[in-house]
């Protein structure tokens, strides 16, 4: 599977996660950059197009910003995917369970299910972090 899109509010030259603090802080603009394999089909297009806006919602509510501050970047990265996915299929794009999209989510779903098994206090946390982000 080919990258189709991306969501970002940072430079691509950029290396320091720092950036990010002070981006979403700063209210900088998410941007979308389509690669050509978004392009395949209208079906292609309009789902990557929804779940690129998943994205931009996860960022401009601060969701991804509150995770990554609590749980680090791999956390927030892998749970902000899953959201971007059910964004999408929530407002019409494919399934997350899709033959397209199955290994991609469902790395990410693992990922994001790591942390489930930690201990009560990181869990009730985690787990209130994962509702504010899914509503």
């Amino acid at each position: 599977m080919f990258t189709e899109a991306i969501t970002d509010s940072r430079k691509r030259d950029s290396k320091t996660d720092k950036l990010l603090e002070y981006e979403y802080k700063s209210g900088a603009k998410p941007y979308m950059h389509y690669y050509r394999s978004a392009f395949s089909s209208y079906r292609n297009l309009a789902h990557t197009i929804l779940h690129e806006f998943g994205h931009v919602t996860s960022y401009t509510k601060g969701y991804f910003y509150s995770n990554y501050q609590s749980f680090g970047k791999s956390y927030a990265i892998n749970v902000d995917e899953v959201y971007a996915f059910q964004f999408a299929e929530i407002h019409g794009g494919r399934s997350p369970n899709h033959p397209y999209n199955i290994n991609h989510y469902t790395k990410n779903y693992d990922e994001v299910s790591k942390y489930m098994n930690m201990d009560s206090s990181i869990k009730r946390r985690l787990n209130e972090n994962f509702d504010k982000t899914h509503k």
